[in-house]
């Protein structure tokens, strides 16, 4: 049974609206592109096991993805969490591509790939300091201490997997493999540690207390408001500023028109500089000078507003 399903994390969404909007020239902008692909190769991956996981039966296991809990000194997230009546799994999921070749003398992973390496922090590592984090947090929240295990994924089908230490295959799995996985662990637990009243106090306290991560995507690349390029962007060819002409934007290159364009352009604001908006700042934003046109888009977006005239703020909706 999915309690939480997976959804593309907020910090996709926020460098997808920041990367068309800060130059190519800005120092910062291949950066920005690789952290986007990255974050995107990553999601794609935690996508992928979902098919693998729908073979597990939905009255035994309950399945959260992208938990992010406190264990009372730091916040740690889970890529997946499965809980049954007899124990809770983590995974922790991987979508490497090429040749990966675990290196447990120095605690990291190397990936070949065209012919280049690349370390990475070892993955077992990660997992082994989550199951440590959960176990302090279901004490810290009087929850029952159930047994906790853990799998390192890695879903790309492709992906060859090299290892000298024996214990790593007992850890490291394909995605392929997460059905029989998981239903073995749970066959070894020969009894019952939760009654179904537990797993759904469980299963509300971890509702409860999931606080996904939402920070500033400017804070996080040090940019100013400045070094982000205003206006609507085109949603066929990507030019961007579009012009506003009578009732629709232009776009100059392509030609395209269209009459609610700005609205992906207030999205963007949003992700960008959050929900909180004056007239002026869209005027600037959008790049238009009406301030008629930029109050009746404002009402049409937001979910309410305070203040009078030029002091008046708006909210807008999610």
């Amino acid at each position: 049974m999915i309690v939480k399903a997976k959804q593309i994390p907020p910090v996709i969404l926020k460098l997808q609206a920041l990367s068309p909007r800060v130059p190519p020239h800005h120092n910062k902008h291949s950066f920005i592109k690789d952290d986007l692909a990255r974050y995107l190769a990553g999601y794609k991956g935690e996508k992928s096991i979902e098919y693998y996981l729908s073979f597990l039966p939905d009255e035994e296991y309950y399945i959260f993805h992208d938990i992010r809990l406190f264990d009372g000194e730091h916040f740690f997230q889970m890529d997946t969490l499965i809980l049954t009546k007899r124990l809770v799994c983590i995974l922790e999921i991987k979508y490497l591509a090429g040749i990966i070749e675990f290196d447990r003398d120095f605690n990291q992973i190397i990936q070949i790939k065209n012919g280049q390496e690349k370390a990475y922090p070892d993955p077992i590592t990660q997992l082994q300091r989550q199951k440590s984090q959960l176990n302090k947090w279901l004490k810290r929240n009087n929850l029952a201490q159930l047994p906790v295990q853990g799998f390192v994924v890695f879903s790309n089908p492709q992906t060859v997997i090299k290892s000298n230490d024996k214990s790593t295959k007992n850890i490291v799995i394909k995605s392929h493999t997460l059905h029989s996985k998981i239903s073995d662990l749970q066959d070894q637990k020969k009894m019952d540690v939760l009654t179904q009243k537990e797993i759904k106090k469980i299963i509300r306290i971890l509702m409860k207390y999931d606080t996904p991560l939402d920070h500033s995507i400017i804070e996080q690349y040090q940019l100013s408001r400045g070094d982000v390029l205003k206006g609507v962007i085109c949603e066929v060819c990507n030019h961007l500023p579009l012009q506003r002409i009578h009732s629709y934007w232009y776009c100059s290159q392509c030609t395209y028109k269209s009459k609610d364009a700005h609205l992906a352009a207030v999205q963007d604001y949003q992700l960008l500089f959050g929900s909180v908006i004056t007239s002026n700042q869209l005027k600037e934003f959008l790049e238009i000078t009406c301030s008629s046109l930029a109050t009746r888009i404002l009402k049409s977006v937001s979910s309410s507003m305070e203040g009078e005239n030029k002091g008046r703020v708006y909210t807008l909706s999610k």
